[in-house]
């Protein structure tokens, strides 16, 4: 049991194992998943770096370190909290203006997502504190993405926020009080392994070689030659907000469909106007955390497809969406070997052209803290996408008062005008009800 006192070897969780899947034999996770935060006011960078302590202790996804048992598989090892090696750096940057200063941490994260990451040996977390001024700074929050998922970053910044308001108002150094009980990783991988392995090998395998076999070769993007190196996406963004985000509201409301739901409508009915395929393939990602385990740090996501059914009526695309989803929810618990044998791999399913990821952040990307501390999240990503895309991928942060899109286009398929009148396209779909 990860106790925090010695080292521990647990499996890898399905996620991971179709992360090490999809990019092929002898090749490992690298692209890390990145946070950002504006602080503005005094930060007490003591309680701060107190606070990352606490995170180290608390969650032991920020020690984890992979490597390769003697059967060839991959284990993951977590390490006690006094050989994580996790570290605060601080810089103070001087800029002419607070644009200057965007623009070098926007250039800073873009260079450390590119970094090589060595898996066996660095911890799975990096942190950097740039400082403009003692009221302005900035956290790079920096994630391996073979250790932590999407939730889990949500789940590390609500901690240690709420870890760094005790530490400054002088709470005991043991760590914060007050704070929902940290689940425990090995638990919660064992249990995956324990409770649905047959499922994976026989239910669940059955149900995804069915969905994959459904799935047409015409979807598939154009064949790649191994060693080249894609170039960096065609990248669109645009925010929904005020009588916008109501509109789409509304629109959700009145076909009793989720955010997520509506949105995965959306984009199926934009791709069809794009292919000639009967059917298309929307790869989203799976959570296969149990309930008991929504605040255990880790990589428990896995990208599966929704196999959407052509038709112009959006409320016929919006049913096959919804029943997609729900059972592509009680199949996701799938390991890579089973996924491998239903067909992953051999179809435009297993290519994962196109991508839809929907964050939703339970709060304001704009907090203020007891003391008037402000904290803006998602504050400077980097200003040139460092990532590639074979087809496109379709970004959604749900934010209480905004609804954020972002869309990147392999540019061997899109130009900037082409993917451009796609993006308003997709933007005024989403407006747009189905029942007036």
């Amino acid at each position: 049991m990860d106790d925090g006192t010695t080292a521990e070897t647990y499996p890898l969780s399905f996620g991971q194992e179709k992360r090490v899947l999809s990019l092929g034999p002898g090749r490992l996770p690298n692209a890390p998943l990145q946070a950002w935060v504006r602080i503005s006011g005094p930060l007490d960078t003591g309680a701060l770096s107190r606070s990352l302590r606490d995170m180290t202790e608390r969650h032991a996804a920020l020690r984890v370190r992979l490597v390769q048992a003697p059967d060839a598989t991959m284990r993951q090892v977590v390490l006690p909290p006094d050989q994580a090696g996790i570290t605060l750096s601080k810089k103070l940057v001087q800029c002419d203006s607070e644009d200057q200063f965007g623009n070098y941490a926007g250039r800073l994260g873009q260079a450390l997502s590119g970094r090589p990451w060595d898996w066996s040996a660095e911890p799975p977390a990096q942190f950097h504190l740039l400082r403009y001024s003692p009221d302005f700074h900035v956290l790079l929050a920096q994630f391996a993405s073979f250790a932590v998922d999407g939730l889990s970053r949500g789940v590390f910044m609500r901690d240690l926020w709420a870890s760094y308001e005790k530490h400054r108002d002088g709470a005991a150094a043991g760590g914060p009080r007050g704070l929902p009980g940290a689940g425990r990783l090995g638990e919660a991988l064992n249990r995956e392994q324990t409770r649905f392995s047959q499922r994976s090998a026989t239910v669940n395998r059955r149900y995804w070689t069915n969905r994959f076999s459904a799935i047409s070769a015409s979807t598939a993007p154009p064949a790649r030659a191994d060693g080249v190196t894609l170039r960096p996406a065609v990248t669109h963004e645009a925010r929904l907000a005020g009588a916008e985000l109501e509109q789409v509201r509304r629109n959700c409301d009145r076909e009793s469909a989720t955010l997520c739901q509506w949105s995965v409508m959306c984009f199926a009915l934009m791709l069809f106007q794009e292919t000639a395929a009967d059917r298309v393939a929307i790869t989203i990602p799976m959570d296969t955390r149990e309930s008991q385990d929504q605040d255990v740090m880790g990589m428990f996501s896995l990208a599966l497809p929704l196999v959407v059914t052509r038709s112009h009526d959006p409320s016929t695309v919006l049913r096959s969406v919804k029943n997609e989803m729900m059972q592509a929810l009680l199949h996701r618990h799938i390991r890579a070997r089973d996924l491998v044998d239903s067909g992953y791999g051999s179809t435009s399913a297993g290519s994962e052209r196109f991508k839809l990821r929907y964050l939703e952040y339970l709060d304001a990307p704009v907090v203020t803290l007891a003391d008037g501390l402000r904290l803006a999240q998602e504050a400077y990503p980097p200003p040139v996408p460092s990532y590639a895309s074979e087809g496109i991928d379709f970004i959604i942060g749900a934010f209480p008062d905004s609804l954020d899109l972002s869309l990147g286009f392999a540019p061997e398929q899109w130009d900037r005008t082409r993917s451009a009148a796609f993006s308003a396209a997709l933007r005024a779909r989403l407006l747009t009800a189905i029942t007036p």
